[in-house]
């Protein structure tokens, strides 16, 4: 088969609603990972679907408009609530992650200039704590997307861009920082686990999920119970949710199952929804 007719049929084997893995496109097409992955990259730099850690995603499933069945209303006062309440489980000269979301980009916004050091990918965390000198902000490289808020690369290693995975001649930071709580945020929690719509936010979490000893997430109320498209972590993967005391006690009672220790923030002030969810 010649290459131009090999990306045609990967194009069209593309799945719509979840990553293509490399094995399954390897097995499918009866050629090598190595030849898939050449073959990937050519197809995203064409701009005819996106690259992602393992395989690949149709360009629409990235770009596809908001749900209103999964993105409820964003509550100002609850993501404030859960934030001040995150706070609290930074000690001093810690080692966190924060990883991308609304509400832990409020977290890095509230949490004052206090000695730590900080690993994150986002872009508005990062700018929350520019002014924080005693911040220390380490930052997991890469090529920065504007439309999801992150940095992040396209290859198999982060902080190589442009180089292949064999002439990567150390493991990427995000590999190498051994921090102490991962803050979390996400687009739905299900029973399924954690959910994001993004492939690009699912590679970025799913990296800094590995690197945590307690994993917290910061999860609204209206968001719990709900349905999502792909996948970053089973509920095993998680340690603590702080929601907002919307919550129900179901939802609390299937999350504590789970061994999941369920915080919830009181919402002093009500409620402040401001319309759906970007």
């Amino acid at each position: 088969m010649y290459a131009i007719d090999r990306r045609r049929a990967i194009a069209a084997l593309l799945r719509p609603s979840r990553i293509t893995t490399i094995e399954e496109l390897a097995s499918h097409l009866a050629v090598s990972r190595t030849t898939i992955h050449r073959d990937l990259m050519e197809l995203h730099n064409a701009g005819h679907l996106m690259r992602v850690k393992g395989g690949a995603v149709p360009r629409r499933l990235a770009q596809a408009a908001p749900d209103p069945e999964r993105h409820p209303p964003i509550n100002l006062a609850a993501r404030r609530a859960i934030a001040q309440v995150a706070l609290g489980f930074i000690e001093p000269h810690d080692r966190i992650i924060l990883a991308g979301g609304a509400t832990v980009a409020l977290m890095a916004e509230q949490m004052g200039d206090r000695p730590c050091q900080v690993l994150t990918a986002s872009i508005p965390v990062l700018l929350n704590l520019f002014d924080k000198p005693q911040v220390r902000v380490r930052l997991a490289g890469g090529e920065v997307f504007r439309e999801q808020q992150v940095m992040l690369t396209p290859y198999e290693t982060d902080g190589r861009t442009g180089l292949p995975p064999a002439a990567a001649d150390a493991p990427p930071i995000s590999t190498r920082f051994g921090a102490r709580t991962l803050f979390l945020g996400c687009q739905a929690l299900s029973r399924k686990g954690v959910m994001q719509t993004d492939p690009l936010r699912v590679q970025s979490d799913r990296r800094l999920v590995a690197q945590a000893e307690t994993v917290i997430l910061l999860a609204e109320s209206a968001k719990i119970d709900r349905s999502g498209v792909l996948a970053v972590c089973p509920l095993c993967d998680i340690d603590v949710v702080i929601t907002d005391d919307q919550v129900s006690d179901q939802a609390v009672a299937w999350l504590n199952a789970e061994a999941i220790r369920v915080i919830r923030a009181p919402l002093a002030s009500g409620p402040e929804p401001i319309g759906p969810r970007p």
